[in-house]
């Protein structure tokens, strides 16, 4: 009659130290966060801005897009160093470089993204010039306009030459 109760206790205590470690265990945390918002230099949000977290040395990267109010969240980062950006059309893009991501850190990174400016392309359109790739010789035809409108006096080279001594 003894044993019973000392069997229920016993198995009492094996589920409570079942689920004190199994508490434990998922208590251990591996992954850090990077959450933050994204506004407008007004400080309005940006809803719809993709934010961008690249980690160079295992060359992966994670893309979010911020929600209705500007903000974005990045759950479960390996530890590392991630380059974190923040673009939106009509807004320039906006990168911080190198932030250290470790085991349970929680980030806040916020972007402030400037007005993209007047973006401008010049198209130039010219005639091409033959290239030859087997010659390296270089060649110009001169005409007889240019070599009479030349500045020597009865077409004496010497001349010309004596008068840039001077």
């Amino acid at each position: 009659m003894r044993i019973r109760p000392l069997l229920r206790t016993a198995a009492v205590l094996t589920i409570l130290v079942a689920a004190l470690s199994a508490s434990a265990v998922q208590a251990q945390v591996t992954t850090g966060s990077v959450s933050g918002s994204v506004s407008d230099p007004s400080g309005r949000p940006v809803p719809g801005a993709t934010v961008v977290a690249s980690d160079g040395a295992r060359a992966s990267a994670r893309t979010v897009v911020s929600d209705e109010m500007g903000h974005y969240r990045f759950a479960d980062l390996p530890p590392a160093l991630y380059d974190v950006s923040a673009a939106a059309q009509g807004f320039e893009r906006v990168e911080r470089r190198q932030v250290p991501v470790t085991v349970d850190s929680h980030l806040r990174l916020d972007f402030n993204l400037p007005v993209a400016g007047v973006v401008e392309a010049v198209n130039v359109t010219a005639p091409l010039v033959a290239i030859e790739p087997q010659a390296a010789d270089v060649g110009t035809v001169i005409d007889q306009r240019r070599i009479q409108s030349l500045p020597l006096n009865k077409r004496d080279f010497l001349q010309w030459r004596c008068s840039r001594r001077e």
